[in-house]
């Protein structure tokens, strides 16, 4: 009878264990898939970054250039020369 009893409680300690282990896997797979997600946001974010970077030099100079021409600034030969070689004349 004890013996009985004492298989009963270790299979469901063994039951409780098994299900305590489906659990951790499937926390574990979703940590996982998580992790994955925001790995490859934060990639894609890093990329939109560099893009930016990259194009807010060009950006400045075109603000500068709409501003000195709003100030009545002209240029002359913008199209034979790159920007920081603009000659300007008021």
């Amino acid at each position: 009878m004890q013996a009985a009893h004492e298989k009963e409680l270790l299979q469901r300690k063994g039951d409780q264990l098994d299900a305590d282990i489906r659990k951790a896997e499937k926390e574990t797979r979703a940590l996982e898939n998580t992790v994955r997600l925001l790995t490859s946001r934060n990639q894609t974010f890093h990329r939109s970054l560099a893009r930016v970077a990259d194009t807010s030099q060009y950006m400045m100079i075109v603000i500068v250039m709409m501003m000195m021409m709003m100030n009545g600034i002209v240029f002359s030969g913008v199209a034979q020369r790159p920007f920081h070689h603009l000659s300007v004349s008021r």
